[in-house]
């Protein structure tokens, strides 16, 4: 690809004398440059993506440091054993907190910006078949429904809607037949996750953590003796739980009496702790200063500057996995 430029000059006269008023070749050459470098960005050779084995990435949402005139969303995959990232074709109309269904076919997330959203901007909760299948709305309500988690069956999730723990069944949906299913409410509440079998949606209200039977019940406190704690996570294979409290991560087997153990995760505020696939390893979100993180971005004085990191439960073989050092790590979920 070759680009030829003009010299163009912008001149004018003055008494008669031809005046050279402004010369466009600097500007030009800056453009060719500019130009130069998009074309060589998009051919780039994109990396294999099939070579990569189930869980062995990670999808991040972030907010970059502000570029000129604005601070854009950023959306991409990184390689867990090295923390690169990799190339990912973004489905079309593809929201925030996404989280893939235990069979990896469908996708569910929250967003404001998809068709067919209300109008005054409040997120509603979708469902797609990935990779490219349809975007299909199944909440539609006057105020915000977040943080979706999927049953084990696949056929349920559960979310947050206008502050209440909220189950919904959306397999109707997904066999492309009429919907008459009703959202249960299950509790006041935020941040909800299934358990692994099914029994149990955990959550976090005023500063505790619960677990209610995903059928509706009494609430437990998990939290007694914690304090300023969110963000539950179910393991995949055991009736652990992981979650952030003032005092860091902690892991709760909540088939024993023991209470929860911390994780030492070194320093920086820790939060949304989630278990990796196959129940050994949590990664979190943290501004750990010994990893040059925690620097305020921005005009407004904002901390804004995270990572993800991933160790063994017992806080131990830690290392960071997003790789950029100026942007806000607002969710993130593996890959199947």
């Amino acid at each position: 690809m070759g680009c030829i430029l003009a010299d163009t000059k912008l001149t004018g006269q003055i008494n008669g004398k031809e005046l050279m008023i402004f010369d466009m070749k600097p500007l030009k050459f800056l453009f060719a440059i500019c130009l130069i470098s998009l074309c060589t960005a998009c051919a780039l050779p994109n990396k294999d993506t099939n070579k990569y084995q189930p869980y062995t990435r990670m999808l991040i949402g972030s907010s970059r440091l502000p570029a000129l005139f604005w601070s854009p969303l950023n959306t991409y995959v990184v390689d867990i054993a090295s923390g690169d990232e990799i190339h990912w074709n973004i489905p079309q109309g593809l929201g925030g907190e996404v989280k893939w269904s235990p069979s990896g076919e469908w996708i569910v997330f929250s967003t404001l910006w998809t068709k067919g959203a209300r109008a005054g901007g409040n997120a509603e909760i979708y469902i797609m078949k990935y990779p490219e299948g349809n975007v299909i709305k199944v909440t539609d309500y006057p105020y915000d429904d977040t943080d979706p988690s999927w049953s084990p069956s696949g056929r349920e999730i559960t979310y947050e809607s206008n502050g209440q723990i909220v189950v919904l069944a959306v397999d109707c949906y997904m066999n492309q037949v009429e919907c008459d299913a009703e959202p249960l409410a299950l509790a006041k509440g935020y941040s909800p996750d299934w358990s692994s079998n099914g029994k149990w949606i955990s959550y976090q209200w005023e500063g505790k953590i619960y677990m209610i039977p995903s059928q509706g019940g009494e609430p437990i406190n998990l939290t007694t003796n914690s304090f300023d704690c969110a963000n539950p996570n179910w393991s995949p294979v055991d009736m652990r739980i992981t979650f952030a409290c003032d005092d860091g991560i902690n892991v709760l087997n909540v088939d024993d009496n023991n209470g929860p153990i911390k994780i030492k995760t070194g320093s920086g505020y820790t939060r949304e702790p989630t278990w990796s696939p196959d129940g050994l390893k949590i990664a979190f979100i943290s501004d750990r200063e010994d990893y040059g993180l925690g620097k305020p971005l921005g005009s407004d004085g904002m901390i804004r500057s995270n990572a993800v990191f991933l160790g063994n439960v017992d806080g131990s073989d830690l290392r960071r996995i997003s790789p950029y050092d100026d942007e806000d790590i607002l969710w993130y979920t593996w890959m199947p």
